[in-house]
């Protein structure tokens, strides 16, 4: 009973620290944007954009895949330049965020090879992927989210694998009171590795 007592005090801790966190990396943001907003550009002082690339996808003879291989190959390019510029940030794009703020002149291109009779015609994607100030706020804000995420999914497995080991050790010794001291090597034996089995499955496998 104490220790399941101890095990709900320490899990509530850990869960108002993790919360705090959270909040606090959520204000973060705001406190940024009220810093920067008093630089104004004027309509005619379009800045470079900060990264872009050109990104020509595979030959499909499907039009929904050439287009999804583009939009990969994007997202793909963008994250290795997001590692080199900052290794910190371990976020990748999905392709949806691609099309629906960093691309840039799409085209669509349908080829058909001559030296095969009755060849199906082959699909083709080119477009541009740009990082700019336009579109900054945005994956900033995805990359706080992820982060945010990531570390609520740290905070959680390290919530389990601590439960995990407080009701394996209240399980061992209610079942050693059970058995009156007569099973108490095995016992030992059979709970250590039910919860590092559990922890393993927590970690590696959820």
């Amino acid at each position: 009973m104490r220790a399941s007592i101890v095990a709900s005090l320490i899990l509530l801790a850990l869960l108002g620290l993790g919360l705090r966190g959270w909040i606090d990396e959520a204000d973060a943001p705001r406190a940024e944007a009220q810093e920067t907003t008093g630089r104004t550009i004027g309509p005619a002082e379009k800045p470079p954009p900060i990264w872009k690339a050109s990104i020509a996808g595979g030959a499909h003879t499907n039009r929904e895949e050439a287009w999804d291989d583009a939009l990969r190959t994007a997202s793909r390019k963008f994250a290795d330049f997001l590692q080199q510029r900052y290794p910190d940030v371990a976020w990748t794009p999905s392709p949806e965020f691609i099309r629906k703020h960093m691309m840039k002149n799409p085209k669509e291109e349908t080829t058909k090879p001559e030296t095969v009779s009755d060849s199906p015609v082959l699909y083709v994607v080119r477009l541009d992927v740009e990082l700019n100030a336009e579109n900054q706020k945005e994956v900033e804000k995805a990359v706080r989210e992820f982060h945010v995420h990531d570390r609520m999914i740290f905070l959680g497995r390290c919530l389990g694998s601590l439960f995990l080991v407080l009701s394996g050790i209240a399980t061992y010794i209610r079942a050693d009171e059970w058995a009156k001291g007569y099973l108490t090597f095995p016992l030992r034996i059979v709970v250590v590795f039910l919860v590092a089995l559990s922890i393993f499955a927590l970690w590696w496998l959820v």
